[in-house]
């Protein structure tokens, strides 16, 4: 039974050092984009930077709680069912509303890269903005698409579970 605990929380921890890896790499794209002093590179640098912090934030953010987290909904299981009710189906309710709203944000996002990108000028900070914007969205895209697949069987889990006697 907690096997699917387990590799719920295994695969969440091995996409949050992805997501730092992708941080990583923004960041230094984006440090490398600011050296060339060009609108259009310095466009993708803003992109970059933000959404790279962001990216090895939240990366570094679930990589910490998962082992924890494992642990107690494991415990929960086992010895006081009672939480599971109380506090981890709630959790991930609430986590699989954020995702989806996320979901919702990033597809804006590409949205607007498009925009962008299509009505700026040649190598003007619009378009940077607009291809930088284009790409990480996708990425994100990505990773929440499939960590909210990933978050609904788990939920799915949790509910078919029944109070060991």
């Amino acid at each position: 039974m907690t096997d699917a605990v387990h590799d719920y929380f295994k695969a969440q921890k091995k996409d949050s050092i992805y997501f730092v890896a992708v941080g990583f790499v923004s960041l230094a794209l984006a440090i490398f984009f600011l050296s060339k002093r060009n609108a259009y590179y310095n466009g993708m640098s803003y992109v970059l930077l933000v959404s790279g912090f962001i990216e090895l934030i939240s990366g570094m953010t679930v990589h910490a709680r998962c082992d924890m987290d494992r642990i107690s909904v494991s415990y929960f299981i086992r010895k006081d069912f009672e939480l599971i009710l109380e506090r981890e189906i709630p959790r991930m309710q609430l986590l699989l509303k954020e995702h989806t709203i996320f979901l919702k944000a990033e597809i804006g996002g590409i949205a607007l890269g498009l925009i962008l990108w299509m009505l700026s000028n040649p190598m003007s900070l619009g378009k940077g903005i607009g291809l930088a914007l284009i790409v990480q969205a996708l990425i994100l895209l990505v990773f929440d698409y499939l960590s909210l697949q990933r978050g609904a069987t788990y939920l799915n889990f949790l509910q078919s579970l029944k109070p060991q006697s």
